[in-house]
Order: structure tokens, then C-alpha cells, then sequence
């Protein structure tokens, strides 16, 4: 199977798994909804300046938090029908199957974090709009995500028969996750200032963006076997 073949072939079957299965989306987005509305709830009334700290703050958190969610369950329906000890079987090419969960990690996450982004902007009100139009913003975004879903398929193909997964996955993904995620905000609130070192943090984020996504194509080439 060719490399391109592979890698439309595990896309597609995703696809039809996630939608057959609606809370797998539904789930981190109401888990992000619940947050955002408890971080208004606490944090109501703040200086205009004071409210673009908090939202970016708060919709990288609940981003870090909601992608948990997505990121640990992403081979769960191929290990209730056995798919993935079929798919090492076959002659499916290692980083055609690592592209494919990547390439679905990253399109499930887009469909968790550009609502609860929205959502964000309305309960903030005038004073961060701006920020709902602004490129530095989803383009920090995208390559915190890029990093991120990477980092999720590694360790959701490791704990996919560990005993007390549901416990391991956080121990390693939130330490893991955490340096992404103070790269990307700082380098957000950067831009926001006019901040010369917001192109330092973004040239951080892009460094841990290449050495999750290449470590992680590798070692799970490794994982699942040649």
C-alpha cells in the first residue's frame, strides 16, 4: 500500500468512526463550554486590559484541557474492534498511519477550539473582539494545536494497552503540553503589546512544534512495528 493510499485510507476510516460516534466530539465541547462559563462566572467584571490577560489565558487552558480528551480517545474504536492489531498486520506504511491520526487529531482539535474560541470572544464582549479577527491569534493557535496533536497520537498509541491508561495519559501529556502552551500564550500576548519578544516565543513554539513531530513520527513507527 502506498504511502498516500495509506494515509487516506486511515483518514477516512476516522472519519466514519467519529461521526458514527457524535460524543467524541460533543463531549470536549461541552467540557470547554462548562470551563470558559466557569472562568466568567469567577472572574466577572475586570479592567478592559485585565480581560485580554484572562481571555487568553483561559482559552488556552481550556484548549490544553478539551484536546486532553480528544487526544486520549483517538484509537479507542480501533482497539474495541481489534483494527489496530489488524493494521499491523498489514502492509500499511508506518508514517502514512502516524500522518493519518495526525492529520485527524488535528481536524477534531480545529472543531473543539474555533467554537470554544467564539464562545470565549462572547462572553468577553467588546473588549476582546479584536482578537476574534486577529491572524497572530489562530496562527499561534494552529501551531500550538500542530504540536499538541502530535504529542496526543504518540502517547494515545502508547497507552493503548497500559493498564490505568486513564491515569497515565494525564501524568504525561499535561507535563509534556505545558511548554507549548506558555510559549504560545506568551508569544499571543506578545503580539497583543507590540512586544519584540513575541517572536522569540513564537520561534520557541515552532522549535517544540518540529521536535514533537518528528519524534513522535519516529517513535511511533517504533511503537507499533515494522
Amino acid at each position: 500500500m502506498s504511502l498516500v493510499g495509506g494515509f487516506i485510507r486511515i483518514v477516512r476510516q476516522g472519519f466514519r468512526v467519529e461521526f458514527q460516534e457524535k460524543e467524541r466530539l460533543l463531549t470536549p465541547l461541552f467540557f470547554a463550554a462548562l470551563m470558559l462559563l466557569l472562568f466568567n462566572f469567577v472572574l466577572d467584571e475586570q479592567a478592559e486590559a485585565v480581560q485580554v490577560k484572562l481571555f487568553v489565558a483561559e482559552i488556552f487552558l481550556t484548549m490544553l484541557f478539551a484536546l486532553h480528551l480528544c487526544f486520549s480517545r483517538i484509537f479507542e474504536a480501533d482497539a474495541e474492534d481489534r483494527a489496530f492489531e489488524v493494521l499491523q498486520t498489514y502492509s500499511l506504511h508506518r508514517l502514512a498511519w502516524f500522518a493519518g491520526k495526525y492529520c485527524l487529531a488535528m481536524i477534531f482539535g480545529l472543531l473543539v477550539i474555533v467554537p470554544m474560541i467564539l464562545l470565549s470572544g462572547l462572553f468577553h464582549g467588546q473588549a476582546t473582539l479584536f482578537l476574534l479577527y486577529s491572524p497572530a491569534l489562530w496562527g499561534v493557535v494552529v501551531l500550538m494545536l500542530a504540536g499538541l496533536s502530535a504529542l496526543g497520537v504518540l502517547l494515545a498509541a502508547m497507552m493503548l494497552k497500559a493498564r490505568g491508561r486513564e491515569v497515565l495519559f494525564p501524568l504525561l501529556y499535561f507535563p509534556l503540553a505545558i511548554p507549548v502552551l506558555l510559549a504560545a500564550s506568551e508569544a499571543v500576548l506578545g503580539f497583543i503589546s507590540g512586544s519584540a519578544a513575541a517572536w522569540q516565543w513564537l520561534g520557541l513554539l515552532l522549535g517544540f512544534d518540529v521536535i514533537f513531530i518528528t519524534l513522535s513520527a519516529v517513535l511511533f513507527a517504533e511503537l507499533v512495528g515494522d
